[in-house]
């Protein structure tokens, strides 16, 4: 029987993609607030445009962050960024033109390095020219370790959904963000979610902190930035990559990918940085801009 639902889930999903709406990974009401401000850190939050072709339209969006003056970040291989199909198109466009797809600061972006997120390794960067960084700003990545401060989550944890949802963890300040395909790619930042603990499977196996959640994003979002303030200062720890549902791991890339519809038994993961910290920063010095 548990087969025979999940098959007729998936199948479902498949049928739907294109007009489920996007409240499917909002938890309750919607706690996410429009930024318009251009000020630092949301200029240096971008919209990420993927396309197979010069001439195509695009093929899914998703949001990346300025990690230096010439890097951007956000989700892996087979996600955001596809290191496979060389033909992909990737183009960037920062805050305040994001709105309106306008080419006004946007910038062609080349994948320099992705893990993949079926091993939990869901981040990519990308190169675009220095000049963007310097007028919008970047957020350095942080070194933050959630592991001493959250605990385990196992997928039997989900059905006391109400329950987590009430519990606070002594954590600094942060935010969510991504651009909302719904409202015209506008910028919403969810502050101080809901985050149930770290995903114990996949950080017994392979060392990941996934964290799972009640911060309210949609499709559109994946790539987008955890933030966090350390010292003071805004720090990225981590990326917002899927939805669960009893299991299932669905993209929030884009509205045409599949995705399942929020009940007491779902949750959203965003991925802590950490075991990535020293990788990422490696390619932050290499590229860096002499």
């Amino acid at each position: 029987m548990g087969m025979k639902f999940a098959l007729l889930v998936v199948t479902t999903l498949t049928i739907f993609a294109f007009s489920y709406r996007a409240e499917a990974t909002i938890f309750g009401f919607d706690d996410r607030e429009p930024i318009t401000s251009l000020e630092y850190p949301w200029s240096a939050i971008g919209l990420l445009e993927v396309s197979n072709s010069e001439k195509d339209h695009y093929v899914s969006t998703c949001t990346a962050t300025l990690i230096s003056e010439n890097l951007i970040l956000t989700a892996g291989d087979q996600h955001c960024v596809d290191s496979i199909n060389k033909n992909k198109i990737y183009y960037f466009y920062p805050f305040s033109s994001a709105s309106t797809f306008t080419t006004d600061n946007s910038a062609r972006a080349t994948l320099v390095a992705s893990g993949h997120r079926i091993d939990g390794g869901d981040w990519a960067v990308l190169q675009v020219p220095s000049h963007i960084g310097e007028k919008f700003g970047f957020i350095p990545i942080g070194k933050f370790d959630f592991i001493s401060k959250l605990p385990f989550f196992s997928v039997n944890g989900i059905f006391t959904a109400k329950f987590f949802k009430s519990l606070k963890y002594n954590l600094p300040e942060y935010v969510v963000a991504g651009f909302d395909f719904e409202s015209s790619y506008i910028l919403k930042v969810h502050r101080n979610c809901p985050i149930l603990g770290i995903d114990s499977i996949l950080y017994k196996l392979k060392g990941q902190q996934q964290l799972k959640n009640y911060c309210d994003l949609i499709p559109g979002n994946s790539g987008g930035p955890m933030l966090m303030k350390l010292n003071n200062q805004w720090r990225l720890v981590g990326i917002n990559s899927t939805q669960s549902m009893m299991g299932l791991r669905v993209g929030l890339g884009n509205p045409d990918r599949n995705w399942a519809p929020v009940d007491q038994n779902s949750t959203n993961t965003v991925i802590g940085i950490f075991p990535f910290f020293e990788t990422i920063n490696n390619i932050i010095l290499k590229y860096k801009k002499n």
